[in-house]
């Protein structure tokens, strides 16, 4: 650990600094990654109420970044500026030096709610100042060719072995997702653009309760058609059934393709969303996807996808504060109503 003088570090928003500064601090951090345009536009919604990334500059260098996705919640009929606290990032060597809880402290001040998914050594941090944490976080993931998931104990297996047994266990899960399969009709897949995002819209059923994430056309533009990944979003539908869509995003690399559903329009009809699921999965089956990724914060959604589809469930850590004690009373007491199109949980390759 160096000796620093902390008098000589100053906490500024990131547009005061120079964009040649912050690349290379991203380089040091992400050393074989360019996450800049990503980056640069997580932050771009409502950047121009003067709500920005944070960073610490010390000697003329950039040591530590905090990022933000700001938004807007409802809370019985008032509505707040929240924001999703992201991309916490300190150089190694100014690590274990308090620079976490320094540059938090004054993040915290930007917006009336505070919220993020975090690791546990960035939950070390958020505890200190009051965080608290909600159990309701359930991250499922589906099946589709497992054996060619990366993990130490499968990439061991010769590849010809591992396509045999996707082989085999492809009949098994086609059996099993035919089972919850509504409707026969054909999904119908379509690029996203104003007109689709628009149809998705009209449909969208909002929450008439808890904390209600206002995701308008305003935000919708911007967290896909802005998106330096637009063109890997669909938007998917039953053919001939224009009640009920899905936008999902298409992503990966050479033989390793994933498909991740961000935003269902109707998040209550539980049955629906399984059949849709299911069809999504006969779907990736044919089209070599590894597996189907999906959020969210509905305890009661989750157990019946759990009990039926089987997923693999995780439990992400979701964190929330507020530097307003009333409003903490209020976070603490409802639900929230996240999916995987909030906060950073989307991958970008």
């Amino acid at each position: 650990m160096q000796n620093i003088n902390y008098s000589d570090m100053s906490i500024i928003p990131r547009s005061k600094i120079d964009n040649f500064l912050l690349k290379n601090f991203y380089k040091e951090i992400h050393p074989n990654k360019d996450i800049s345009k990503v980056s640069d536009w997580k932050t771009n919604f409502l950047s121009n109420e003067g709500i920005e990334p944070l960073v610490i500059l010390y000697n003329d260098n950039v040591i530590a970044h905090a990022g933000i996705i700001p938004l807007k919640v409802m809370i019985e009929g008032n509505i707040y500026i929240a924001s999703w606290y992201i991309d916490l990032s300190i150089l190694p060597q100014f690590q274990r030096m308090g620079l976490g809880t320094m540059i938090t402290k004054e993040w915290m001040k930007l917006t009336d709610i505070h919220i993020t998914h975090c690791n546990e050594k960035s939950m070390g941090i958020f505890k200190k100042l009051g965080w608290l944490q909600s159990p309701e976080s359930y991250y499922h993931i589906y099946l589709i060719n497992p054996f060619q998931i990366r993990k130490k104990l499968i990439d061991i297996i010769p590849e010809k072995i591992k396509l045999l047994l996707n082989k085999f266990t492809k009949p098994i899960l086609i059996y099993f997702y035919r089972k919850y399969v509504i409707y026969n009709n054909n999904l119908y897949f379509e690029n996203l653009n104003k007109t689709t995002l628009k149809k998705f819209l009209d449909k969208l059923i909002i929450p008439n309760c808890g904390i209600i994430p206002i995701r308008d056309k305003e935000y919708a533009y911007w967290r896909f058609l802005d998106s330096p990944e637009c063109k890997k979003y669909k938007l998917v539908s039953y053919k001939g059934k224009n009640n009920f869509f899905v936008i999902i995003k298409l992503y990966g690399k050479n033989n390793e393709q994933y498909l991740d559903i961000l935003w269902i329009s109707n998040p209550f009809n539980k049955k629906l969303i399984r059949s849709m699921i299911s069809s999504i999965a006969l779907w990736a089956l044919k089209n070599s996807i590894i597996y189907i990724r999906q959020y969210t914060s509905d305890i009661h959604l989750s157990n019946y996808l759990k009990k039926s589809l089987k997923p693999i469930v995780r439990h992400p850590i979701f964190a929330y504060n507020s530097i307003d004690k009333r409003l903490i009373k209020k976070l603490t007491k409802k639900n929230w109503n996240w999916e995987l199109l909030d906060s950073d949980l989307e991958n970008f390759i």
